[in-house]
């Protein structure tokens, strides 16, 4: 019998994964928040063809897996915002 032992998901594709104690499946099979954002370069313009499903590959765009120093970029938390606009 399978056993599951964590649960991950990607909310920006091909980046940092978020550890979760549950996961939400969706009608459509997906899981909420899964993998809504992604970065592609300016090239890809159009997804690709993965057995009838529209596929947008790593390769295509930012990926820690191809530009691991972006794991190191970190964003302003709204407060440090708020103070950079006063």
């Amino acid at each position: 019998m399978a056993v599951v032992s964590e649960l991950y998901r990607y909310p920006v594709k091909g980046f940092t994964p978020e550890p979760r104690t549950e996961l939400r499946v969706q009608d459509d099979g997906r899981i909420a928040g899964d993998r809504v954002l992604a970065f592609r370069f300016a090239d890809a313009t159009e997804p690709e063809d993965a057995g009838g499903l529209e596929s947008w590959p790593k390769s295509k765009g930012l990926s820690l897996m191809d530009f691991p120093s972006i794991a190191r970029a970190r964003g302003l938390r709204r407060a440090d915002r708020s103070a950079a606009t006063e």
